[in-house]
């Protein structure tokens, strides 16, 4: 039997005496099943309440004519949703790599698991100010359609560059979490703009 096979056999099927690797590492991890299971459960009682009191919300301002509180209560529906769930999963997620809290920092898995959630809700962020952008956008085109003191085509411009932004802001934060160095990327980034600038 080679070095190869003598790891696969200890890896899948265990010492002597012990269960499979896998059965034992699902077997190590039967006291995690009710906390995942409550925190999945929880996340969904959340989800349902937050998205009935926020659609409740949005349609009572939009009746008493709060246009701002409206939108911002539009926009932020779908991105809240999704964040519950991408807490509640990785928490679960979390539980099931590593249960024991004390050895969460030092496992790879769990800290992986970790700047995965971090790059979604920065993501999850970016996209709750793009939609309020968009319906901010929406209104004043309304508003262009109707008089001529906005221009249609500025409304559309302003709106497309500042969701440009929010989400190379959110790339950049990301990207700095992550450890990258963002000196040199805004460096190279600036260097590129004021080619492109100079050619065109």
């Amino acid at each position: 039997m080679t070095m190869i096979d003598s790891m696969h056999t200890l890896v899948f099927l265990g010492t002597p005496g012990e269960a499979p690797g896998w059965e034992k590492w699902i077997a190590d991890r039967g006291d995690v099943v009710v906390p995942v299971a409550v925190t999945l459960l929880a996340a969904l009682i959340v989800h349902i309440l937050a998205n009935w009191i926020v659609g409740r919300t949005a349609r009572r301002m939009d009746a008493k004519g709060f246009v701002w509180s409206g939108t911002i209560a539009s926009s932020v529906r779908a991105p809240l949703g999704t964040a519950i769930w991408v807490i509640a999963v990785s928490m679960a997620a979390v539980t099931i790599i590593e249960p024991n809290v004390v050895n969460h920092k030092e496992h790879i898995g769990v800290v992986r698991v970790m700047q995965a959630r971090l790059g979604l809700i920065l993501a999850i962020g970016a996209w709750f100010v793009t939609r309020a952008i968009k319906h901010v956008e929406a209104r004043f085109a309304d508003k262009a359609a109707d008089s001529e003191a906005l221009d249609l085509t500025a409304v559309r411009a302003i709106g497309n560059f500042a969701k440009v932004f929010v989400w190379l802001l959110a790339l950049l934060v990301a990207l700095q979490s992550y450890g990258v160095n963002m000196t040199a990327v805004i460096t190279v980034g600036g260097a590129g703009g004021f080619a492109l600038s100079f050619a065109f």
